[in-house]
């Protein structure tokens, strides 16, 4: 029986095919890695907006009822003005 020595093992073509089969796996999980990473910017930005549209969104209500409120305040004065002077 004989013991396989470097050059033994550096010379068959199995293992240039493992070679080559470990860079391709190499360089998929870099692109998983980064998919990954573009994935959580989105998610982020994503969320930055909604989370800004919320605000916005409970802003213009607030905004939208102070307006009619005050609509209805000079109304209600129009309304005590004219009736003064009738």
């Amino acid at each position: 029986m004989q013991i396989p020595t470097l050059t033994l093992v550096l010379g068959v073509s199995q293992f240039y095919l493992s070679y080559h089969l470990y860079i391709v796996a190499f360089a998929g999980a870099g692109a998983t890695l980064i998919a990954l990473i573009h994935y959580l910017m989105i998610l982020g930005a994503n969320w930055a907006y909604l989370k800004s549209a919320v605000t916005t969104h409970d802003y213009q209500d607030i905004k939208t009822k102070d307006d009619q409120d005050v609509e209805a305040e000079a109304r209600a004065k129009d309304g005590q003005n004219s009736s003064s002077y009738s």
